[in-house]
C-alpha cells in the first residue's frame, strides 16, 4: 500500500538534510585537513631553513676551525724551525766570532809585514849592499815571487773577512727569525711609527725617491713590537731595492683598518717580481739580489710575523706597480 504523499515528502525532505549534513561535515573535515597541511607544510619550510641556517653555521665553524688548526700547525712549524735555526745560529756564532777576531788580526799583521817589505826592497836595491847574504835575499824574492804573494795574502785575508762577516749576519738574521714564536704583544702605535720610518727614509734617499703614507685612521694595535717594526722595515726595504734600477722611484705606505683587521700595504713603481722567484718569493734565503747584503730572510721574516699574529701576507702586480699587504686581525 503506498505512503501517503505528505509522507514521502516527508521523508525525502529528511534525506536532504541528512544529505546536507554529510556535505557539511565532509567540508569541515577537508578544511581542517587542509589547515593541518598548511600547518605542516609552514612547520616543515621553517624546519628546512633552520637546519640549512645550522648547517651554514656548522660549516663556518668547521672552516674555522680548520684554519685555527692550520694556523697552530704553521705556529707549531715555525716555532720548531726557529728553535732548530737559534741553536744552529748559537753553535755558528762562537767561532765565527773567533774567525772575524783573528782574521781582523791578521789584517793587520800583513800591513805591517808589507811595510817590512817595502823597506826591504828598498835596501836590497841600493847598490852598496853586494854580500852574499844580500844577494840571496834579493834572488829569494824573485824566486817566490814576493810582491805576488803580499799582495794575494792581502786579498784573500780581505775575502775571508768578509765571508765570515756575511755569516754572522746570517746568524744575526736567524736569531730575528727566531724571536717570531718568543716574543710576548704589547700596544703599537702603527700610525706613529710609520710616520717616523718614512720621515727618516725620505731625508735618506731625498730627492731620488718619493715616500708617502696614506691612512684612514690612526690605529693603535696589539703585536710583538720588535717584530711587527722589523717586517715593515723589510717591507720598505724591499720596496727601496725594487726601485734601484727604475727612473720613476715612487713608494706608498697604505693603512686599511676595519673593525675586525688591520692591513698596511706597501707599493712601489719599482721593477716587478722577477719570474724566477714568483713561486718561491717567501722562502728563506730565496733573492734576486747580486750585492752581498740581499740574504733573502727579509720576506720570509715578514710571512713569520704575519702568520705568528693569525694574519697572511699578499701580492699583487698591476699597473707597473708591485703592492705587498700584511694583515692583521685586530
Amino acid at each position: 500500500m503506498p505512503l501517503p504523499y505528505s509522507l514521502s515528502l516527508i521523508d525525502s525532505m529528511t534525506s536532504q538534510e541528512t544529505i546536507h549534513r554529510l556535505l557539511e561535515r565532509e567540508r569541515k573535515a577537508r578544511k581542517h585537513a587542509e589547515s593541518l597541511l598548511e600547518t605542516k607544510s609552514t612547520e616543515l619550510y621553517e624546519a628546512k631553513i633552520a637546519i640549512e641556517k645550522r648547517n651554514e653555521e656548522l660549516e663556518a665553524t668547521l672552516k674555522k676551525l680548520k684554519d685555527t688548526q692550520s694556523s697552530l700547525v704553521q705556529a707549531e712549524k715555525m716555532a720548531s724551525i726557529g728553535r732548530l735555526a737559534a741553536a744552529v745560529a748559537h753553535q755558528i756564532n762562537t767561532p765565527v766570532g773567533y774567525m772575524q777576531s783573528n782574521l781582523e788580526s791578521l789584517q793587520s799583521f800583513v800591513g805591517i809585514q808589507n811595510t817590512f817589505f817595502e823597506l826591504t826592497k828598498c835596501l836590497l836595491t841600493d847598490a852598496g849592499i853586494q854580500d852574499f847574504q844580500s844577494q840571496r835575499f834579493r834572488q829569494l824574492f824573485v824566486d817566490e815571487d814576493a810582491e805576488f804573494l803580499i799582495e794575494d795574502a792581502h786579498e784573500m785575508l780581505q775575502t775571508c773577512l768578509q765571508g765570515s762577516q756575511r755569516i754572522a749576519k746570517i746568524t744575526s738574521s736567524l736569531l730575528n727569525l727566531t724571536s717570531v714564536t718568543e716574543q710576548t704583544k704589547a700596544t703599537f702605535n702603527l700610525y706613529e711609527y710609520l710616520s717616523q720610518l718614512i720621515d727618516k727614509f725620505s731625508q735618506s734617499y731625498h730627492p731620488a725617491y718619493t715616500f708617502k703614507l696614506i691612512t684612514n685612521k690612526q690605529p693603535i694595535i696589539q703585536c710583538q713590537e720588535d717584530v711587527f717594526s722589523n717586517a715593515l722595515l723589510e717591507l720598505l726595504n724591499n720596496a727601496i731595492y725594487a726601485c734601484k734600477n727604475s727612473e720613476k722611484k715612487e713608494i706608498h705606505c697604505v693603512i686599511d683598518t676595519s673593525e675586525t683587521s688591520v692591513t698596511i700595504s706597501v707599493i712601489d713603481s719599482g721593477c716587478g717580481i722577477h719570474d724566477s722567484v714568483r713561486s718561491q718569493l717567501f722562502e728563506p734565503f730565496v733573492t734576486t739580489a747580486t750585492t752581498e747584503d740581499q740574504l733573502g730572510l727579509g720576506l720570509c721574516l715578514v710571512e713569520a710575523c704575519a702568520q705568528s699574529h693569525q694574519g697572511n701576507i699578499s701580492v699583487e702586480e698591476s699597473e707597473g706597480k708591485t703592492r705587498f699587504s700584511m694583515t692583521i686581525p685586530k
